[in-house]
């Protein structure tokens, strides 16, 4: 559905390049961050660009599982077995097991891409669960709360630890094969919201560039630009909302801030009516 139905209706209705002549990239946070790693995986030559921030990419081992666990187990008391079967199922491709699903086994289908010339760039990052910039009052999204200054700290620190310990032995099973791929491995930092915005800021020129192109000639020798397309639309979009920003003096916290003060408007109005 993710790869394939959503992007192909998607890309019908609002028009565009559609098929392989559109760059296409795909991030995601915490366990979707594992998500977007498959996904590229079964799919070779969908995606030009993957963003994936505080993922555990090891869903076969005993450790990735119980972060699995931790995440939707214990926190939302679900049933692990309706992902992918009894763990850890067989180590077989086309199983759809936890194996089957797990981007450091599956690794070698990146091993497969590259040298089909068909390899994504990608931008991996992780902290390593001890507090940072953003596990402060001052943080806006914390709204001055200290209980949940203390849940982003504790419960946000085990969680990216673990997700550090899976994203080091991917980065060592990529190393194994040849696998180029950025790691951004972050002195600091928790499974918190503040952290993958950095992430998403930190990886959006690797991403922009590989899904708008609007100089086909200028992307030569680029290895991460695989589609030279002119994606007009896209890239005016992109410099006439720089330009707006820029014209009325609104920085980008100012921006994020408006968004989420959106969001909790929106949520507020919805459940008082």
């Amino acid at each position: 559905y993710l790869a394939k139905e959503l992007p192909d209706l998607f890309e019908g209705r609002y028009g565009g390049n559609t098929g392989d002549a559109r760059g296409r990239g795909l991030a995601a946070i915490s366990m979707t961050a594992t998500s977007v790693l498959t996904i590229a995986q079964k799919y070779p030559g969908r995606f030009d660009a993957i963003g994936s921030y505080s993922g555990c990419a090891e869903t076969s081992t005993p450790i990735g599982h119980e972060f699995i666990n931790i995440v939707t187990g214990m926190r939302g008391g679900a049933d692990l077995n309706n992902m992918w079967g009894p763990f850890p199922g067989e180590p077989r491709a086309g199983t759809n097991s936890w194996f089957d699903n797990d981007p450091v086994w599956g690794a070698w289908r990146f091993k497969e891409q590259m040298d089909r010339g068909q390899l994504p760039a990608m931008f991996i990052s992780t902290g390593n669960g001890l507090p940072g910039p953003h596990e402060s009052l001052e943080n806006w999204r914390l709204r001055n709360s200290i209980p949940a200054l203390a849940n982003q700290a504790i419960v946000g620190g085990v969680i990216e630890a673990a997700t550090q310990y899976c994203t080091a032995n991917l980065a060592r099973r990529f190393g194994e094969l040849g696998i180029p791929a950025h790691f951004d491995f972050a002195p600091n930092g928790t499974h918190s919201w503040g952290y993958w915005q950095d992430d998403l800021h930190d990886s959006w020129p690797m991403l922009a560039e590989a899904v708008v192109v609007i100089n086909p000639g200028a992307a030569v020798g680029v290895p991460y630009v695989r589609k030279y397309t002119m994606q007009l639309s896209s890239k005016m979009r992109f410099v006439a909302a720089q330009l707006i920003a820029h014209k009325w003096g609104l920085s980008r916290q100012d921006l994020d801030e408006f968004a989420a003060e959106s969001h909790w408007r929106a949520a507020d109005a919805a459940a008082h009516g």
